[in-house]
């Protein structure tokens, strides 16, 4: 007569508990590596053509220059002498532009920030990083120059009565 077959209990519960030792504590590094991947960022250029579309309103360069017309527009050549490390006080004179902006809400004036020959991809996606982290959703890249415009006042809130 052959033996009963008993589980294996301390095998058992080593695999249980391993399972949960380790979902427990991998979950916050999955997460964490997971919310702070670099994500790529969707940029519109302009085109150049002066065809109008169905809409009447067109994402050209022409339709962008007409908007420039009444704003005042402060030019910022980006020029050899830049330096996002030792001496960075045009980048920092562009950053505190574009937090004017953004806070005040300023629409009537415009950021041109222009590129020279010596410029880089590096600079390019140090203006894309304070324009991402200030939240600012209206610019455009024309002929070697960013126009950075200031965002939209939000809508007000409704008045204690009108609730």
């Amino acid at each position: 007569m052959p033996r009963p077959l008993k589980p294996y209990y301390p095998g058992l519960i080593s695999l249980i508990g391993l399972t949960a030792f380790i979902w427990t504590y991998c979950k916050d590094s999955y997460d964490f590596v997971h919310r702070h991947q670099p994500r790529p960022i969707r940029m519109f250029l302009p085109k150049d053509d002066n065809t109008p579309s169905e809409t009447g309103i067109a994402f050209s360069k022409y339709y962008i220059l007409e908007a420039l017309k009444h704003k005042h527009i402060t030019t910022v050549q980006l020029d050899e002498y830049h330096n996002w490390g030792t001496k960075p006080a045009k980048v920092d004179f562009i950053r505190r532009e574009i937090e004017r902006m953004t806070f005040t809400h300023d629409s009537s004036a415009v950021l041109k920030v222009v590129f020279c020959i010596t410029s880089n991809y590096g600079d390019m996606m140090g203006i894309m990083h304070f324009l991402q982290f200030y939240g600012v959703k209206r610019y455009a890249l024309i002929d070697d120059a960013y126009y950075i415009f200031g965002n939209w006042p939000p809508e007000p809130l409704p008045e204690w009565s009108d609730l």
